[in-house]
């Protein structure tokens, strides 16, 4: 998918987003097998004699780990008749679940398969994965990751693209699908504040907060709410405003054309999964480089410029 550049962009900024412009999204591809033995989170198939480790992981598993899921292969185990596959070591955080995870399921509904989604049974206590799965009509089938699991027909999707990057179709289908029958009338200006994040947090939240009150924003902690009430937030959202972190996850559910501004890491050409979903969902992207504490965005708190936040904010305020 050929994306545009920001549209607040400056010439010497450019080279940030380079590295995600060029992403093509290939057709969707969902496999079928037979009696396959899920192996502490892992899949292997007894007809191949191999692990599919690129269905079930984002980075490599050491040969070692792996030797070591095979020695639960003789063990007693339950068995099922059929599931979905579509988790992976990241499945449980809030931006994989609904950027890398929920896609998949796209794909197999597309594929015409609609068994339940197989999930390790912690899964049940993550408190965006059963409310997501109902808004879906989808159906969880929980298993202990601890002992063996035989699936007479596993249906598996590929990853519909490398985490950060959507495949348009997917990501579009599942927002039509979270957004069906709503007609929220989309007119709110919204911060997602990270106050009470663990980390990366802005140094000067108060600051930051009152520049965006000041032009209109209502400003939103989104850990003191419910799922459901995040999801109805950004139903109602023109524009997204927040420091890059899961809350700008929520442009998901956004209705197409909206607007997403993002809180960034000076020089970070890495980080650009928020950019790219702008792009898919058809959303205009803006950004504001932010200092960070480290070069690693994952890690760093932040301190903001307020003097360009205030433009930024007053040209979307505005808009």
């Amino acid at each position: 998918m050929q994306k545009r550049l920001p549209v607040n962009i400056r010439e010497t900024d450019a080279h940030l987003f380079e590295p995600a412009l060029g992403f093509e999204a290939q057709p969707p591809v969902t496999y079928r097998l037979r009696n396959a033995q899920v192996l502490k989170g892992s899949i292997f198939d007894p007809h191949q004699r191999r692990f599919h480790i690129s269905f079930s992981h984002i980075r490599p598993v050491p040969a070692r780990r792996l030797f070591k899921k095979l020695l639960m292969l003789p063990l007693p185990g339950k068995q099922l008749a059929e599931a979905i596959w579509i988790t992976d070591e990241w499945s449980r955080e809030y931006f994989h679940w609904f950027s890398d995870a929920l896609p998949r399921l796209m794909a197999a509904e597309q594929s015409g398969f609609y068994g339940p989604v197989l999930l390790p049974e912690h899964y049940a206590q993550v408190p965006f994965v059963p409310p997501s799965l109902h808004m879906l009509g989808a159906t969880p089938l929980h298993y202990d990751p601890h002992k063996k699991l035989t699936v007479s027909e596993l249906i598996v999707p590929a990853h519909a693209a490398p985490t950060g990057n959507y495949n348009p179709q997917l990501i579009n289908l599942l927002r039509s699908r979270f957004n069906a029958g709503h007609q929220n009338a989309a007119g709110k200006n919204i911060y997602v504040s990270r106050a009470k994040a663990a980390k990366r947090k802005i140094i000067n939240e108060t600051q930051v907060a009152g520049v965006f009150a000041r032009h209109g924003f209502e400003v939103h902690i989104f850990e003191d709410y419910t799922f459901e009430q995040q999801v109805q937030l950004a139903r109602s959202a023109k524009v997204l405003a927040g420091l890059h972190g899961a809350g700008l996850t929520n442009m998901l559910f956004m209705p197409r054309g909206g607007k997403v501004l993002e809180l960034r890491n000076e020089q970070d050409s890495h980080n650009n999964c928020f950019f790219a979903m702008a792009a898919a969902l058809e959303h205009d992207y803006y950004y504001l480089l932010s200092k960070g504490t480290s070069t690693d965005t994952y890690h760093a708190d932040f301190y903001v410029d307020v003097a360009p936040l205030e433009a930024v904010a007053a040209q979307l305020a505005a808009s």
